[in-house]
């Protein structure tokens, strides 16, 4: 039986804790021999470390994570004038009618209203609910919630625990018997 461990990663191929086992290949686009850490079975093309990076680069994949962040660079700016100072400014999204525009300068000094008070904004979000709530209640959608009642026990049955809970507490002492001689 095999012992399983966390530190036993031979996988059962016999390297023992060290490296996989390489096996000998010839790239495909150089035609260099190379070392791969898999069989190769002849279906797909096996490349050595130096094609490999070169075909990886041809077929666009990010080499850096950084690349990813310039698609927010040729983002479309829309022109629109700060509704705090009054300054034309440009900004990543189309300005809606009624709701407020900040240049930066202005942004970075005071968030919108509402932005950083998390209470008023849960009590908005809570206000809604309710309203939609009782919608579909008046729509018949949705049943009303019960109140959890408190059931509260009668004076007879609470009085009958108590009576049941004295007993339990009276153990009656064991009387031992005297041994004769």
């Amino acid at each position: 039986m095999r012992n399983f461990q966390r530190n036993d990663r031979s996988g059962g191929r016999g390297d023992f804790g060290g490296r996989p086992a390489m096996h000998e290949a010839t790239c495909a686009e150089c035609g260099k021999r190379c070392e791969v850490p898999f069989r190769p079975t002849g279906d797909k093309p096996v490349y050595c470390s130096d094609c490999f990076a070169k075909i990886r680069g041809e077929q666009g994949r990010p080499e850096r994570r950084d690349d990813r962040r310039d698609d927010r660079r040729d983002r479309r700016m829309y022109s629109a004038i700060c509704d705090k100072c009054g300054k034309p400014c440009q900004i990543p999204f189309q300005p809606t009618p009624g709701k407020p525009v900040f240049c930066d300068a202005c942004f970075s000094k005071e968030k919108p209203s509402g932005a950083g008070k998390g209470g008023d904004q849960l009590q908005q979000i809570n206000a809604k609910l309710d309203k939609i709530m009782n919608a579909l209640i008046e729509a018949k959608i949705i049943k009303p919630a019960k109140a959890p009642e408190a059931k509260e026990k009668k004076p007879e049955a609470k009085a009958k625990a108590e009576v049941k809970a004295e007993k339990a507490k009276k153990v009656p002492a064991k009387k031992v018997a005297k041994k004769k001689k």
